[in-house]
């Protein structure tokens, strides 16, 4: 069973949080996940508001949702039914 232990990594130095620190008697294997780029406090830029609401005008401009056409046609053009495995075809 995996535990989980809350630590920074700096260079190539662990510091475990909060005291809690895994008790090991002999080598371990370790998984590190980078939950956020080295030196960001947001792992994803902030969007751009003035190119949002450009997508968005020019989305208005061509008819809205609308102008994507019917989605129920679009869905029985691209999912075909294929024969089932031991069923006869009809």
């Amino acid at each position: 069973m995996l535990k989980t232990y809350t630590a920074t990594l700096t260079g190539d130095r662990i510091e475990w949080e909060d005291g809690d620190r895994p008790l090991l008697t002999r080598p371990s294997r370790v998984m590190v996940i980078l939950l956020e780029p080295a030196g960001s406090a947001r792992p994803f830029p902030p969007s751009d508001p003035a190119a949002v609401a450009a997508a968005l005008d020019a989305l208005a401009a061509m008819g809205g949702v609308k102008s994507f056409g019917d989605p129920a046609q679009w869905q029985r053009e691209t999912r075909t039914d294929r024969p089932l495995p031991g069923r006869p075809d009809e």
